[in-house]
């Protein structure tokens, strides 16, 4: 179910649909401390949810083989 959750808010931040990379950014970016770099977006978008994808198709594979 965290696998599920993480996909959810990694494709709800990065893309339109949600609250798109925009909106994410400017209220991640509050305060004085560190920023978002700007390669992250390409990273959030592309890779992160293949990366998740696999994890929660692995942990299907474990479970029910």
């Amino acid at each position: 179910m965290l696998t599920i959750g993480a996909l959810t808010l990694v494709l709800f931040c990065s893309y339109s649909f949600g609250g798109g990379w925009n909106n994410f950014i400017r209220e991640a970016d509050v305060g004085k401390e560190l920023k978002f770099p700007g390669w992250t977006r390409k990273y959030i978008r592309y890779v992160l949810p293949l990366v998740i994808i696999f994890i929660l198709v692995r942990g299907w594979i474990g479970t029910f083989s």
